[in-house]
């Protein structure tokens, strides 16, 4: 017991001892008798710590992981002996984190690079020395996102521009200062889109407008509160299309009618071409 006592006592004081300096962090090391590999909070606040000997328990010897402020990242870093040219969730939870020196096994400088909230995107912006001028999933998977300051790599600021599900189009929308009043693919690739508030700029809020296959026509249908029974090229160039559910306001589905014989295609004297719904922002 009166070993255990000791010991608690020693880890309740442990960090009353200086941190080391010019040491580099050791991973992994044990606390507590816990294995860790990478810097962590544990009984430290909102601070990060590692231990810079294999065994905290008996060296006691530790340092800092602390986030850096007003250093922009540096790409690429070297994280536990691995190369990143982007920010990173590893070893942090959901939130991205950069280093701010070209090893960080050896520095241990870092910063976040957490996503800002209520914040616009600003176009065109600056990512690692390339321009954009629109939302990009470079780096970030399958999602979108966008800097929310002229330039990202000096700033890091950002915010995503993550489709809104179960909402229906707002018509018309703005999109970079532009007024639109059906989806479109502009920035989008192929695929249609469109916003779900009456401006995307202030608000990046939008969905898809992609094409359904496999499904018939429904007729009659509702596009832009209007009603159709048969296919119509409104909004979409000399080509013919259609919802394929009642209201496509409201679900966004419809398909293309480009062969006459398809029932409800009204025969024009213009050869149908493409139709073009809502598409969604992108790289």
């Amino acid at each position: 017991m009166q070993n255990h006592h000791l010991l608690l006592l020693l880890h309740i004081t442990c960090f009353l001892l200086p941190a080391t300096s010019g040491q580099s962090c050791h991973f992994p090391f044990i606390y507590k008798g816990q294995q860790y590999t990478s810097c962590t909070n544990v009984d430290y606040g909102n601070s990060l710590w590692c231990a810079t000997t294999p065994n905290f328990d008996v060296d006691l010897k530790w340092r800092d992981c602390t986030a850096t402020s007003g250093q922009s990242c540096h790409f690429p870093f070297i994280y536990k002996g691995q190369q990143y040219t982007s920010c990173t969730n590893v070893d942090y939870g959901n939130s991205l984190w950069c280093a701010t020196t070209p090893n960080f096994d050896v520095d241990l400088k870092w910063r976040d690079c957490t996503a800002t909230s209520g914040q616009s995107c600003h176009f065109p912006f600056i990512y690692k020395g390339q321009q954009y001028t629109s939302c990009t999933n470079v780096d970030y998977g399958n999602s979108l996102w966008c800097a929310t300051t002229p330039n990202f790599d000096v700033d890091l600021k950002w915010r995503d521009c993550t489709a809104t599900s179960g909402q229906s189009c707002h018509f018309p929308f703005i999109y970079k200062g532009q007024q639109y009043t059906s989806c479109t693919n502009v920035d989008y690739g192929n695929s249609l889109w469109c916003a779900t508030t009456p401006n995307f700029d202030v608000d990046l809020k939008w969905r898809d407008c992609t094409a359904t296959s496999g499904q018939s026509c429904h007729f009659p249908f509702i596009y832009k509160g209007q009603q159709y029974t048969s296919c119509t090229n409104v909004d979409y160039g000399n080509s013919l299309w259609c919802a394929t559910t009642p209201n496509f306001d409201v679900d966004l589905k419809w398909r293309d009618c480009t062969d006459l014989s398809y029932p409800g295609v009204v025969p024009t004297t213009t050869p149908p071409t493409t139709l073009t719904p809502p598409p969604v922002p992108g790289e």
